[in-house]
């Protein structure tokens, strides 16, 4: 979750990234609502729903 004033229903998205032996956790640059999150981790969205959700497409 963000602690930025006005941002606090937002957090940053991260990947998991794995290069040679060390596995790493990687900013990606986006932030989601709370809310657009928790619905995905209920199974509320497909990845593809989500995506679209927060105006990413495929490829991009």
């Amino acid at each position: 979750k963000s602690s930025k004033a006005g941002k606090e229903d937002y957090g940053s998205v991260y990947a998991r990234v794995r290069t040679g032996k060390a596995n790493m956790k990687v900013v990606t640059g986006f932030t989601i609502k709370q809310l657009e999150w928790e619905k995905y981790r209920s199974l509320q969205y497909t990845s593809s729903a989500l995506m679209s959700s927060i105006g990413i497409k495929y490829g991009q």
